[in-house]
């Protein structure tokens, strides 16, 4: 593994064959400087139908 001053991100799909070996479609790695983006631990109100109120409206986030 190579030392490096930036994040990476390593996103890769597979296929799984009906005998359950994986197959490696695709790869790709993203990488970030150190302050290029503000990371944070915020998240948008979920809008799955299981979490949203019984009158189908989201809630507003604070």
């Amino acid at each position: 593994m190579k030392s490096s001053k930036c994040s990476a991100m390593t996103l890769r799909a597979y296929r799984i064959t009906p005998t359950g070996h994986h197959v490696e479609i695709s790869q790709r790695t993203i990488s970030l400087r150190p302050g290029a983006i503000e990371i944070s631990s915020v998240w948008p109100p979920c809008a799955c139908p299981r979490c949203r109120p019984a009158d189908g409206q989201l809630a507003e986030s604070a």
